[in-house]
């Protein structure tokens, strides 16, 4: 016995401490620990806190979206107290453990997917507006997430080692559902040049729906606006607003107020909610608000009882919607748009694509898809008559629709069959994903703000990803063998590597910069513009970059580049 030392571990039912043995060889002074495999289970080496607080954190912050105050103060009234730099690290701690308990699950998976007769993936990357991307693997029938990475831009060179390790680990997929991104495109044919390539139905369409509406529905934005009347609207919204804060207003001015209040709001209440374009288009949506509470407000019997109540503002509200209604351009612009929307909608319908088909997440069977494929042929042949018999940029949309599908027809609707021949069903869309973006996404604007998102989604979006397959029964049974305890699986996982695995993803967000002091790194540079030798392996070089090396190594870690691909940054991750 060399010495004993208290170790104080705090879990979840308080802190316990603990007399850990020093042992001592007396002929080698080798100094060992002595500790049960219990304590072990408890918390590893080194650690203060249990695996079940890491747990505890982990689901609070990442599974029920708490910020890190409300972890902090929730674990408080049961009297535990971390402070809230901890709460970060414990919680990140808790992801880098389930990805470790994933990548050694990758052969417990391959071997079932194998067994089940292969797999089906949705492959898709997402970005937060323009930044970098978010790229997922997921499995069409069990809806695993296999594999997540972020990614600095979607182009081919960063998609494609990706897609090399993933066969490298569960083989070739029986078909892969991609969108029509060249990248993506490039990368599938390159890694995996046999496999059927099935086009997302949700991605065509999407890219259909801006190429038949782009420019005249662009037109029509610019000739609103022109109007100035979603101007002229927000300042008598504005002026509304302040002039019902005023003690002075009267029982019938106020019911005046708030009834232009509402007005205003339901004509505005497309422009300030514009998502889902093609799918929704919200200058026209605007138009047609516009139209109908005109037609309501300058009818007989409306304008009486405005007339009675005195509305001062009304001929000022009908004047402004007036104007707009009687453009010429705006109504030709807008009839255009109606009878695009008309062929959209039923191509939508018929493709099974509008809102509560996507909720879904349907496999379609041979009949349904033949019966699909039989009315997609009969509505493009009505929209390509209906286009030639009004003519002009009508006639030449339609040619387009029908140009678009003859020429993805067969990555549409490919027939994906087994060993024996018998018709696979699969999911035709990439929903399937984006449902999962979308999660993430949210998730993290619930815990930090928008402000961060994109920071967040692509500093820890892989990690969530991966921590989603625990809600999954099927990914349960298979990796986590669905009996045995989650912190159980925790314990064994190495916990010495995650000081360096947490440092690499704030490397990861900071970008490319060497953390060095400012000052410290102007000096470095000017010292090296000084060397004049024509040699570059000159002890006045080597000299430099040994002093540069003993920064980086001062730094307690291995320099990563994250702008150089992705083949090279991530040898070391996996």
């Amino acid at each position: 016995m060399y010495k004993t030392k208290s170790r104080t571990i705090t879990t979840l039912q308080g802190d316990f401490v603990f007399r850990v043995k020093h042992l001592r060889c007396p002929r080698h002074k080798h100094e060992s620990i002595s500790s049960s495999s219990a304590l072990n289970n408890l918390a590893p080496s080194g650690r203060k806190y249990s695996i079940d607080i890491v747990m505890a954190v982990g689901i609070l912050r990442w599974g029920l979206c708490l910020q890190r105050d409300q972890v902090k103060g929730y674990l408080q009234r049961r009297g535990i107290k971390i402070p809230t730099g901890m709460i970060s690290y414990l919680s990140i701690d808790f992801l880098l453990l389930v990805e470790q308990i994933h990548q050694s699950g990758k052969g417990l998976l391959e071997k079932w997917f194998h067994k089940h007769g292969g797999m089906i993936i949705h492959v898709d990357a997402t970005d937060e507006k323009g930044g970098n991307a978010l790229f997922q693997i997921k499995e069409s029938r069990t809806g695993i997430t296999l594999y997540s990475e972020s990614l600095i831009s979607e182009r081919s060179e960063y998609i494609t080692p990706i897609l090399r390790d993933f066969k490298k680990h569960y083989g070739n997929p029986l078909t892969i559902v991609r969108d029509m991104g060249s990248a993506i495109i490039s990368s599938c044919e390159e890694v995996f040049p046999k496999v059927l390539n099935q086009i997302c139905h949700y991605h065509f369409i999407t890219a259909l729906g801006k190429r038949i509406y782009k420019d005249i529905f662009d037109d029509l934005r610019t000739e609103i606006i022109s109007t100035k009347i979603i101007d002229e609207l927000r300042y008598l919204r504005k002026s509304v607003r302040v002039r019902l804060k005023e003690s002075s207003v009267l029982l019938f001015e106020r019911h005046e107020l708030y009834w232009l209040h509402m007005v205003i709001d339901h004509l505005l209440y497309p422009l300030r909610n514009p998502i889902d374009y093609p799918f929704r288009l919200n200058y026209l949506e605007f138009y047609e608000r516009v139209k109908n509470v005109y037609s309501q407000i300058s009818s007989g019997e409306t304008h009486n009882n405005i007339s009675t109540l005195k509305i001062s503002q009304y001929n000022n509200i009908i004047g402004q919607l007036d104007r707009l209604l009687r453009k010429s351009k705006i109504q030709t612009l807008v009839e255009i748009l109606i009878t695009l929307q008309g062929w959209y909608t039923q191509i939508r319908k018929t493709m099974r694509l509008m809102r509560k088909d996507l909720r879904e997440n349907r496999e379609f069977s041979h009949q349904e898809i033949e019966e699909m494929k039989r009315e997609l042929s009969i509505q493009i042949d009505n929209i390509v008559k209906d286009g030639a018999k009004k003519g002009g940029i009508l006639q030449r949309r339609s040619k387009l629709i029908r140009d678009n599908f003859d020429m993805r027809w067969n990555e549409l609707f490919i027939e994906l069959r087994d060993a024996d021949g018998n018709f696979i069903p699969l999911r035709r869309d990439n929903n399937i994903d984006e449902q999962a973006h979308r999660s993430i996404r949210m998730g993290f604007r619930r815990r930090t703000g928008r402000s961060r998102t994109q920071n967040e989604l692509y500093q820890l979006g892989p990690l969530i990803a991966y921590f989603s397959n625990l809600f999954n029964e099927q990914y349960r049974k298979i990796v986590l063998n669905d009996n045995e305890p989650i912190m159980s699986r925790l314990s064994e996982q190495d916990w010495s590597i995650l000081p360096f695995e947490r440092r690499k993803l704030f490397l990861f967000s900071d970008g490319v910069a060497i953390p060095l002091g400012d000052e410290k790194r102007n000096e470095l540079i000017t010292e090296f513009m000084k060397n004049n030798s024509e040699y570059p392996n000159d002890e006045y070089l080597k000299d430099w970059l040994n002093k540069m090396n003993g920064l980086i190594c001062s730094w307690e870690m291995e320099f990563v580049d994250t702008d150089i691909k992705f083949n090279e940054i991530y040898s070391t991750r996996f």
